[in-house]
């Protein structure tokens, strides 16, 4: 996107997200900020960055925004997804997780409230600062099952490194028998990563939807 907005004549321009991804996650609704320095009818803006931009990325709409708007701070909800396809699958690997290990389902969908409320997450952060701060409120998780795919939905305030995919692997290890059914509160009141489970693969991971 920042390549492509040099076609505006004004010099290099920075693209901030609302959030950041990791290599190999995905997402459906990504929204994002920039300042130019003369008025760009936004529709023309759609069409120039589409025009220029990859494939893999797909300009729906712009719009004017408020001088001090940011997208990631302004930002007062995120939703991710994350998909587990029931079955193996070539078309659309790159886009989901088979787990090649049996688990519980019903286990699994009971674990999602555990993760609800406002909580220290450390212990789901792969990486984090001394003065970073690791409280975040989590108004919706919950698994579902939907054709063939297995989905868990979640919805907070902020999210910090890996949290959703130390959060599904997690659950996971605790749906097939290697951690105990409480033990999500345990490895919440401990701060301590090294207590979770494996990070789900990056794959099956989308940033869903951005509010506010």
């Amino acid at each position: 996107m920042e390549k492509a907005l040099l076609e505006f004549g004004e010099g290099e321009i920075t693209v901030t997200g609302a959030g950041r991804t990791d290599a190999g996650v995905h997402a459906l609704n990504q929204a994002a900020h920039f300042d130019l320095l003369k008025e760009v009818e936004p529709n023309s803006i759609v069409s120039a960055l589409n025009a220029k931009t990859a494939s893999e990325i797909l300009i729906r709409t712009a719009e004017i925004a408020a001088p001090a708007f940011h997208a990631r701070y302004d930002a007062v909800w995120r939703k991710y997804l994350y998909i587990i396809s029931k079955n193996p699958t070539a078309i659309g690997r790159r886009y989901s997780w088979h787990p090649s290990f049996d688990y519980n389902f019903k286990l699994l969908q009971a674990q999602a409230a555990e993760v609800m409320g406002e909580r220290n997450f450390a212990a789901f952060c792969k990486s984090k600062s001394l003065k970073e701060n690791t409280v975040c409120t989590i108004s919706y998780a919950a698994w579902t099952e939907n054709a063939g795919q297995r989905i868990f939905e979640i919805v907070g305030d902020r999210f910090l490194h890996q949290m959703v995919r130390l959060m599904v692997g997690t659950m996971l290890d605790v749906a097939r028998g290697r951690f105990e059914p409480d033990a999500i509160e345990g490895i919440l009141e401990s701060g301590d990563v090294s207590r979770c489970g494996t990070s789900a693969p990056a794959q099956g991971l989308f940033l869903a939807e951005v509010g506010y």
